[in-house]
């Protein structure tokens, strides 16, 4: 019997002129590396040459002036990790999501939503969170101890 879901999800979905397709784990594991970055990045933009014993002893005598530069270098920073992020999985360049006149910040959501829908994300997470529930079950259920293991031979 075939997969009902999977005759339903299109397998391109044309959005701002741009087609957005199934891509193969190896882009997501490429995406997420890109990604991983970004902390150490928003740190280096927030405390700029400073060693890891510099930003806590900054972080403890936190002010509005500390504060006010951080939020900038989050606001400067994460977008652009989103947008390439987002390039980098659906394979449109990061420059034509950041100019491209048909996409802007409506456009850039419709693109997300269209690769969720093609690669069928939503049934993905629905499966690790049925896993995740099953090896905590699995973990929090009473297993026989060795004494019991040795009273069944």
């Amino acid at each position: 019997m075939a997969d009902k879901t999977r005759l339903s999800v299109p397998k391109v979905r044309k959005v701002c002129g741009y087609e957005i397709r199934k891509m193969p784990i190896g882009r997501y594991l490429e995406a997420i590396d890109e990604i991983s970055e970004f902390p150490n990045e928003l740190i280096g933009a927030c405390f700029p040459d400073m060693e890891l014993k510099e930003i806590i002893e900054r972080m403890t005598a936190f002010d509005e002036k500390t504060l006010r530069a951080c939020i900038a270098n989050v606001f400067t920073r994460a977008p652009r990790h989103a947008v390439g992020f987002v390039a980098k999985l659906t394979d449109i360049e990061a420059d034509k999501l950041l100019h491209d006149e048909n996409i802007g910040l409506d456009g850039l959501v419709d693109i997300v939503d269209a690769f969720i829908e093609v690669n069928n994300l939503g049934k993905f997470l629905a499966g690790l969170t049925e896993v995740s529930f099953k090896l905590r079950k699995a973990r929090t259920e009473e297993t026989p101890g060795f004494k019991d293991l040795l009273r069944q031979v």
